[in-house]
């Protein structure tokens, strides 16, 4: 030990760091971890599944918890039966029987179903059609509409006339 000697557990005898190592050589393509999943496979330990599985060829739930109907509850996913599906509550209600729509927006709240955009919007703060033509009193430019402040209406100046005042 004076002249630098170390003992090496897996050969068994005295050896000198800087001249040798005490590694055991590494099987060239074996290399497991501490689960033994084939790293130059590309396998990798996933907890939820108690198994090795690889990214490329399918996905190891984080949590795992999803509901009877789907809803991944570790995202504060719950299933609402009024609406008949999951959403969170700290974004949406689920009101049976309250203000909540069918596609579940919430009207007291202002909002309000966009079939074209497929989900609950405020017509105030974003368009409901695709690509928002539409100017300040919701006349949809792009058919052709304006307003015409006489009928209080959008119109197309070749259907009707506007009266003016």
């Amino acid at each position: 030990i004076a002249a630098g000697y170390q003992w090496c557990e897996y050969t068994q005898k005295c050896y000198r760091p800087w001249e040798e190592s005490c590694t055991a050589p590494k099987p060239i393509g074996g290399d497991k971890d501490e689960h033994g999943c084939l790293i130059a496979a590309g396998y990798q330990w996933c907890e939820y599944t108690k198994k090795c599985y690889r990214p490329f060829e399918e996905t190891c739930s984080i949590g795992g918890d999803r509901d009877a109907h789907g809803c991944l509850t570790a995202a504060g996913y719950q299933w609402c039966e009024y609406t008949q599906k999951c959403y969170r509550p700290f974004e949406e209600t689920c009101s049976i029987g309250g203000d909540v729509d069918v596609h579940g927006c919430k009207e007291s709240a202002g909002y309000t179903w966009c079939e074209a955009k497929n989900k609950c919007i405020r017509t105030w703060e974003e368009s409901c059609t695709i690509g928002g033509d539409v100017d300040e009193h919701g006349c949809l430019v792009a058919s052709g509409y304006s307003w015409c402040e006489g009928l209080k209406k959008c119109i197309r100046p070749w259907e009707e006339s506007c009266p003016t005042d």
